[in-house]
């Protein structure tokens, strides 16, 4: 992303390790987890970045709160990063890279090779805490109006990789509820992309709905700089079954 590639990973909510695998076969680069809205356990997260890791994709999650103690259960677990969502100010941003890294670049809790802690399994390097500094992703979603405000503050804050837009939450924000396709709605999130990118770093976006169906949606936000996309497995699968149903009838 860095280079100006696109990245594709599968976003779903389901405690199931073969959609991970799945993903791996369908050649997406990374999944990510819902765990603040679906019902996956930590027991269940473990399980599926060994998936992951085996089908060759990075296991990320999205968790519920930007708390020292959660986000040190879910890292721990295996993942390659973290989506923290409702960013909405640098200090924000600055709390979740303080939560996620390591001493003297953060505060996460010490573990390691001593402790056999799932995250340093295939780690080669001698000193797994400044690797995990160096590899391990902080995504800050922005889905309110006063993160849109603040988005350059928050994209400036080192150690943030990816800012992403949440056209779901930002509709409402807007008074357009669910309505993703309103042109406030577009323009807001096409302006986000666009002032990350001037910024420097990588942005991209969550795809439903018409986003996955409609090419020239994709195109629009490449266009304006996103460059990480994250596929809802639902809308994928429903689109699959209505063209199934379509085809019957035609």
């Amino acid at each position: 992303m860095e280079a100006g590639e696109l990245a594709f990973g599968l976003l779903f909510s389901q405690p199931d390790p073969a959609l991970a695998e799945l993903a791996g076969e369908g050649g997406m680069d990374f999944i990510r987890l819902d765990c603040e809205h679906g019902p996956i356990s930590l027991e269940s997260v473990e399980h599926i970045a060994r998936a992951s890791e085996a089908a060759g994709v990075d296991p990320f999650a999205k968790i519920a709160e930007n708390r020292p103690e959660t986000v040190l259960q879910f890292l721990d677990r295996g993942l390659a990063g973290l989506v923290f969502p409702h960013v909405n100010t640098a200090e924000e941003a600055r709390e979740a890279v303080l939560n996620t890294k390591f001493p003297p670049e953060g505060r996460r809790g010490h573990s390691g090779r001593d402790g056999h802690v799932r995250w340093t399994v295939g780690v080669r390097e001698a000193d797994v805490h400044r690797f995990a500094n160096r590899e391990t992703m902080v995504m800050c979603l922005v889905e309110e109006l006063e993160g849109l405000r603040n988005i350059e503050a928050i994209a400036a804050v080192p150690g943030v990789d990816v800012v992403l837009l949440g056209p779901g939450d930002l509709s409402m924000a807007l008074g357009h509820h669910g309505h993703m396709d309103h042109p406030d709605v577009t323009e807001a999130v096409l302006s986000g992309f666009r002032r990350v990118r001037r910024s420097g770093k990588v942005t991209g976006v969550g795809m439903s709905g018409r986003a996955v169906k409609d090419p020239r949606v994709f195109y629009q936000y490449v266009d304006a700089g996103a460059r990480m996309f994250h596929i809802l497995f639902p809308s994928l699968l429903l689109g699959a079954l209505e063209g199934i149903r379509a085809l019957a009838k035609s």
